[in-house]
């Protein structure tokens, strides 16, 4: 992994109000912090500050106990549009690195990070990987952020942290390898499982109608088609009455057994149309967060056996 640099993968820059109220605020605790544990906090540890929660859940795999780590979105809010608060400042510049996704996700990063100031390294955890580009609306041409969604490319991820963790700290580099090593063991696993899960589908089912166009990683890598979406990327990237329109068409042509709501984004639209087309909503997937803590979602691994049971569940697995 390349040296550290304060800015990659350049995102959209931040709305003037953004700036306002970062400059303008000069109080406020930090707004999310997902704690690490309970009880004193040793002060030997690293401090790290990541973006949002799968970020923070990757991190915290690799690094162990050997750091605190903390995520700046809340769980549930959407990471595109998250307008960070004036704590949040105050975090980074108490923390002694800051991991963020990259690849066009958080949308408000750059201008933050030069706001915060200061010099700790910042590392983006999607270095390396090839992106799929998004094709239509405002983002159009910019990288389509969610490889997430394919466990094969997370492992890229866990080798950034496990260098990152490894260059901040030294002493703790086979730590960091072991932890890594059996990540990826994991997530191999959770590849596997994912592929005969799918296998419970009709092929002719094996369409995804989703709030956001947010698995189009996750088609690829498992022989599905994304037949649609209301959004491409953000929800201020509003769809057109003809988008809806083809989409109705498609859904109906299809004869689409379900489609999927998101759990971060109003689910309004889409329900009009299941009830338009007679497709019935299959649950509500989890795409830019986790779940809350103790929730059937509340880690990668977990978040994603929860979607592939909502997807075999409602196209008739």
């Amino acid at each position: 992994m390349r040296r550290p640099t304060r800015f990659r993968n350049a995102a959209v820059p931040a709305a003037a109000a953004l700036v306002a109220l970062l400059l303008g605020a000069c109080s406020g605790a930090a707004s999310t912090a997902a704690p690490a544990g309970p009880g004193q906090v040793d002060d030997s540890r690293l401090r790290l500050v990541t973006t949002y929660s799968i970020v923070y859940d990757l991190v915290r795999q690799v690094a162990g106990d050997r750091a605190v780590v903390t995520s700046l979105v809340p769980v549930g809010q959407d990471p595109h549009t998250y307008e960070p608060k004036p704590g949040d400042l105050q975090a980074v510049a108490e923390a002694d690195a800051v991991f963020y996704h990259g690849l066009n996700l958080e949308l408000w990063f750059d201008r933050f990070i030069q706001n915060a100031g200061g010099r700790r390294p910042v590392y983006v955890v999607t270095e390396g990987i090839e992106p799929l580009r998004v094709e239509a609306g405002a983002y159009r041409g910019l990288p389509d952020p969610h490889a997430w969604m394919d466990p094969r490319l997370v492992t890229r991820y866990v080798e950034n942290i496990r260098d990152a963790l490894s260059e901040l700290d030294p002493g703790g580099a086979e730590t960091y390898r072991a932890n890594a090593a059996a990540y990826v063991e994991e997530l191999e696993e959770l590849d596997a499982w994912i592929r005969d899960q799918v296998e419970r589908i009709p092929p002719q089912h094996r369409k995804l109608v989703t709030s956001e166009n947010a698995f189009r990683y996750f088609a690829r890598a498992y022989g599905f088609e994304i037949l649609g979406f209301i959004y491409n990327l953000a929800p201020e990237d509003e769809p057109s009455a003809r988008h809806i329109s083809e989409l109705i068409d498609a859904i109906r042509e299809a004869d689409l057994p379900a489609v999927f709501v998101e759990t971060t984004l109003d689910p309004r639209i889409l329900q009009r149309i299941a009830d338009e087309t007679g497709a019935a909503i299959g649950g509500a997937v989890y795409v830019d967060s986790l779940g809350p803590e103790g929730s059937e979602a509340d880690t990668y691994i977990k978040m994603m056996r929860a979607n592939v049971t909502r997807f075999v569940e409602g196209l008739g697995g």
